[in-house]
């Protein structure tokens, strides 16, 4: 069983189809819309470089196996933050390229949506009924102010997490559960006017309520027998990190707060670290250049622990860069 390592230094809509399932597309909205209704896959946007399907990983593949690669199936729960690319995509690709040919990816997401809202979804292809599936894998991404104090519904959060851990243990009880933990919105986003004083401080309440969750909410409230700890994929504390060395790496969208394709890189990099146990270093370079994944591949190593601890970037580094949009 793969293991993941934890992080303990690196700190500091345009409105698109919903989608869901292994053929579905589709982005977070700028407000929790609660009452969409699932649709069918169409085209998407310009958000996305290039159209792909998530990949399931067979051992039709001619790739190397790794000895200890058992099969590997891995769902994701969550909106736009996990489609765009689709991350589950890159994240399968990284895997098959890495070796693992015993590996099968599949994603529900729905565009807008919390995992409140997953977890009230009774339709048959619903994150529930996924569930029921009995998954290896399981990754959580809510949407992505919930997990803070200045917007959103933190105990919530983590009441949903416990739910979902406990479904995905009674359907597979040696299953893991990871949090795909988000990334603050770009500096001079108007969230910043309100809400939070800098990116520094809205990642920081991500960075400390989905930490919550894993390592005390869901040990002391679930009703099922513990097992593997809950993971964190620290995705939003990579964004942090790579921010703060090279603000002109654009990892934002037109819109400052989703991903470009580099930023889908990085999101990707750091979950296939977090869940295979391996290092980012030497993954192709998919929908960026050479130089800029190998760029984002020792950040995504140095939050996930495979690679040399980078520096933390000053706080006015974190809290104060302009970053372009893509």
């Amino acid at each position: 069983m793969f293991r993941s390592l934890a992080l303990s230094s690196v700190f500091a809509l345009i409105p698109l189809v919903v989608a869901c399932g292994a053929k579905r597309v589709g982005v977070e909205s700028s407000t929790d819309a609660r009452g969409a209704a699932p649709a069918n896959r169409v085209a998407d946007g310009a958000e996305r470089a290039s159209a792909r399907e998530p990949t399931a990983v067979s051992d039709t593949q001619p790739r190397r196996a790794h000895s200890e690669d058992p099969g590997t199936r891995v769902l994701f729960i969550g909106n736009s933050f996990t489609l765009q690319g689709p991350v589950p995509d890159l994240v399968a690709r990284f895997a098959r390229e890495s070796g693992f040919v015993n590996v099968t990816i599949d994603f529900r997401a729905v565009s807008g949506q919390s995992l409140a809202w997953h977890r009230a979804d009774a339709s048959p292809d619903g994150a529930p009924a996924r569930l029921r599936e009995g998954w290896d894998v399981v990754v959580l991404q809510d949407f992505s102010t919930r997990p803070t104090d200045a917007l959103g519904e933190p105990d919530e959060f983590k009441d949903d997490v416990t739910w979902f851990y406990e479904r995905a243990k009674e359907a597979n009880p040696a299953a893991r559960l990871v949090l795909y933990e988000t990334w603050a919105r770009r500096a001079g986003h108007p969230i910043y006017d309100t809400a939070f004083s800098s990116p520094a401080q809205m990642q920081a309440q991500l960075r400390r309520h989905y930490t919550d969750a894993a390592d005390r909410y869901v040990p002391r409230f679930a009703t099922v027998s513990p097992g593997e700890p809950v993971e964190v994929a620290r995705v939003g504390d990579a964004w942090e990190l790579q921010l703060g060395r090279d603000a002109d790496l654009m990892l934002y969208a037109a819109d400052d707060y989703h991903a470009s394709a580099a930023g889908q890189y990085l999101s990707a990099a750091v979950l296939f670290g977090t869940i295979f146990d391996r290092p980012a270093k030497g993954l192709p370079a998919i929908d960026v250049p050479p130089r800029t994944a190998a760029t984002l591949q020792t950040t995504a190593d140095a939050v996930t622990g495979h690679g040399v601890r980078l520096p933390e970037p000053r706080p006015s580094e974190t809290a104060g860069s302009s970053y372009n949009a893509a």
